[in-house]
């Protein structure tokens, strides 16, 4: 039920953020946010000049770089 409500959240946001936005919505700093992008390590594209994310494509970023937690830590 949660992994519902969490699409529910997710799909208030739109399908395309630029850099504050992506920031925001993966509550990290816009400066992390440019980190990774000049270490290309988070999927984005240049629109005329302007960096943009696609929400799904962060959300299956996240989903992939998501490590387990470990007991005893």
């Amino acid at each position: 039920m949660s992994e519902n409500i969490n699409q529910l959240q997710a799909e208030q946001w739109p399908v395309h953020l630029d850099v504050p936005g992506a920031a925001n919505y993966l509550n990290i700093t816009q400066r992390q946010v440019r980190n990774l992008i000049t270490k290309r390590l988070i999927p984005h594209s240049k629109i005329g000049g302007l960096i943009r994310f696609n929400r799904k494509e962060l959300d299956q970023w996240v989903s992939n770089n998501t490590r387990p937690i470990q007991a005893g830590r």
